[in-house]
């Protein structure tokens, strides 16, 4: 017996999901000849050249048997045998979470385990007693009478195992149990792979999924026939085939977006949504679906406040195209602008409110010079080209202008009930800052003209 061999084929099964000891391992491989043949294959791909009897002499496989045979009285035991640690996949109540058993270890998968199933903490094994209780196990497997390939369906989406997962673990073992090589000088020996080197592999054999879900329509929709399933057409979305074998519709593909039932005709390059409520009830039906057979709502969307496009990226443009931009969206607002030197990159904006004017260099990203504009523009803002529903509008038309206040207390009582109202207060927040500036020095103003008159402010 070749400890060191034992060792060595034992680190294999449980980067593949073994999770027994290294004894139950030894009495694997001596009562089980699939396990002792996947060993001997792993042994194989690293450079073994013996046969299979001179491997299990390797492996001692004569004398585990013999002491497993003392042991329970002449019979031999399976303990940890592939079959009992073969993964079942399990749902519980109404959790996201999803669970599989292997052997006596639960784990779970879930975002907060990154896609991955690890085992549950559980010291006081409570967790695992609750979820052999109520757990539910998923009858999810599925063997194909064409392929004679196993698929699970979940999440609506058959999938089968990752080739690209199982020649990842083929080449990790090559590299791991790979015959070692000559040392330096011809001196001794010395692993064929660092250690450096086997542990970049491992990262990129874990990164790697265990399984695919199926893309090729035909071969889903065979699934779906032969086990009488609606699995998707599509990953991303609910698509659906075969509705029935009617001409018209026996090539149509159907989907669910936005909640709402989609169309795809032969010749068609995009989906058309459908809105007849017995059609809709006719796929529901057919697809096992809920859809609420209404029309899709069209929101318009809302119109991006002109200040956020000035960015880095607004920035990275000629100054020729800034100044068409900034003209196009900020000239209305009191500024001119006006680009400065030959052949530089720098732009004058001069607001109209008195401001010092400034400049900014573009032809580069530059998030700080982008806030330092838009600042800039934000903050002298006016209110040329207002429309009649504009904040600084409806504020004006709804109190009396400076000429026309008459000081006397009942005008006084009537602007101040509107300045409580809440369309004065949202008014006021839609104004720029430099309105909202001009708008508390009116009241100001206001207050202290009524005080002066009256003898009384507010």
């Amino acid at each position: 017996m070749n400890e060191e061999a034992i060792k060595k084929a034992y680190d294999v099964f449980k980067s593949g999901g073994y999770n027994g000891s290294i004894d139950d391992y030894k009495q694997l491989i001596s009562t089980n000849g699939n396990a002792l043949k996947q060993t001997y294959d792993v042994f194989k791909q690293g450079g073994y050249n013996e046969d299979i009897n001179s491997f299990k002499n390797l492996m001692g496989i004569s004398s585990i048997k013999k002491k497993s045979q003392t042991e329970n009285g002449g019979l031999t035991s399976a303990v940890g045998s592939l079959e009992l640690q073969k993964p079942e996949d399990y749902t519980y109540g109404n959790s996201k979470s999803a669970y599989r058993k292997q052997g006596n270890q639960w784990l779970i998968n879930n975002e907060s385990t990154g896609g991955q199933y690890i085992a549950i903490k559980d010291p006081t094994g409570s967790r695992a007693k609750e979820l052999e209780k109520n757990a539910v196990k998923k009858d999810n497997k599925f063997i194909s009478k064409e392929t004679k390939k196993e698929y699970q369906l979940e999440d609506n989406n058959f999938s089968e195992v990752n080739p690209e997962k199982q020649k990842a673990l083929r080449e990790l073992n090559a590299m791991k149990y790979a015959p070692p090589k000559p040392g330096p000088m011809g001196f001794g020996s010395m692993p064929a792979f660092s250690a450096e080197a086997i542990k970049i592999k491992e990262d990129e054999y874990n990164n790697i999924p265990s399984r695919i879900n199926l893309e090729e329509d035909k071969k889903i929709k065979s699934l779906n026939k032969q086990f009488s399933k609606n699995a998707s057409l599509s990953a991303d979305y609910e698509e659906f085939g075969d509705y029935d074998n009617s001409p018209e519709k026996k090539d149509n593909k159907y989907r669910i977006k936005d909640g709402s039932w989609q169309r795809l005709v032969p010749g068609a390059t995009e989906y058309s949504t459908i809105t007849n409520e017995g059609s809709i009830n006719a796929l529901n039906n057919r697809y096992g679906k809920n859809i609420d057979a209404k029309k899709p709502i069209t929101v318009k969307p809302k119109e991006i406040d002109a200040f956020l496009k000035v960015n880095s990226n607004f920035l990275a443009q000629s100054e020729e195209s800034a100044q068409q931009m900034l003209e196009k969206n900020f000239k209305g607002m009191g500024f001119t602008f006006e680009q400065t030197g030959v052949g530089t990159d720098y732009i004058i904006v001069t607001p109209n409110n008195g401001a010092k004017p400034m400049t900014f260099s573009f032809d580069e990203k530059s998030s700080d010079e982008a806030v330092k504009l838009q600042s800039y523009l934000r903050i002298n803002a006016s209110s040329e080209n207002e429309d009649d529903l504009s904040a600084l509008n409806r504020i004006k038309n709804n109190t009396l202008s400076k000429k026309e206040f008459n000081l006397d207390i009942k005008s006084a009582i009537e602007n101040n009930k509107y300045y409580d109202s809440e369309d004065y207060k949202n008014a006021f927040k839609e104004l720029t800052f430099q309105q909202k500036r001009d708008e508390i020095k009116r009241r100001q103003s206001e207050n202290a003209n009524l005080s002066s008159t009256a003898g009384t402010g507010f």
